[in-house]
Parts: C-alpha cells; structure tokens; sequence
C-alpha cells in the first residue's frame, strides 16, 4: 500500500524528538529506562519510527557516554598541565601577581565607590595599605586598565558597570 504525504512520519534527522532526546540522556531522564518506557514518555517521541527509536537511543547515550568520557580525560589533563605549569606568585617586574589579588578587588571596590573620580590616583594608593604592593605608578596604570575594562563592558551591552 503507499504512503501518502499524510501518513509519512518525519525523518529522525533534525527532528524535534532526536533534540528533546539529546537533552533528556544529558539531564539523566533516560537512565535505566527500557526504550519502550523512553518512547512513550513523550509525544514528540511517539510522533517517530517505533521500530527504529529504540536503535537512535541506544546511538544516542553511547554518543553521549563517549562524549563525557572525552570530556572527563581533556579535564584531567588540563588539570595536570595547570599542576605542572602553575601561575608565579610575582610577575616578571617581580611584583606580586595583580590578577586575583587582594589589591585588585579592593580598587573595583573603591572603583564602584568612585573613588577614582574624587581622589588622584597617589591619594586613593594611600587611603589603603593593600595597594602598597605596588609602586604608585603601576597602581595608576591599574586604575586605567579598570577604566578601560568597565567602559568596554558598558559599550558591549554587558551593564556589569553601569553607574546607578
């Protein structure tokens, strides 16, 4: 007998229900069910081949076991590469490192504060001792970095700092 446009179901590829199932094996919502439980789980699932779903979902989770299973051996080398190569606790000038500093988030907080904006940059070094890591002037070329940073964060559309 043969099929008319009506009675054809859709194609696996770039269906809704192969896109639901990626995400229900990611979130765990397959684990330990039988593919007849899976299938009639949802209707997006039924509106598919019965005869073909339960072959798609078992691809489907082993896809998805070898992506995790890459996943897990790029995190552990990159954990073993950040353990062999880890960051210096002073830059090349011999410095402490600004980055996460102590200093750094002390100046975003004066920053927010604008205190930059009533203050010279060698006053605003003084008003705290954990800036005294630094050299003033490289205080001040800190405080022009932040200026920039938060002017492009403003012109991307971010608003992490919009003034109030």
């Amino acid at each position: 007998m043969p099929t008319t446009d009506q009675n054809k179901l859709p194609s696996w590829k770039g269906s809704l229900a192969k896109t639901i199932l990626k995400k229900d094996i990611a979130d765990g919502a397959t684990d330990g069910l039988k593919p007849a439980a899976v299938y009639n789980s949802r209707p997006e699932y039924m509106s598919t081949r019965k005869v073909k779903f339960s072959g798609c979902l078992r691809y489907m989770q082993q896809q998805h076991q070898k992506s995790l299973a890459s996943s897990n051996k790029d995190k552990i080398a990159y954990d073993c590469d950040r353990a062999s190569h880890a960051a210096s606790a002073v830059n090349h000038r011999g410095e402490p490192r600004w980055d996460g500093s102590l200093a750094q988030a002390q100046l975003c907080i004066d920053m927010d504060c604008n205190k930059h904006e009533t203050m010279k940059p060698s006053e605003l070094w003084a008003s705290n001792e954990v800036y005294h890591d630094y050299s003033p002037s490289v205080f001040c070329k800190h405080i022009h970095q932040e200026k920039k940073l938060r002017k492009f964060y403003n012109s991307c559309n971010n608003g992490k700092y919009k003034k109030k």
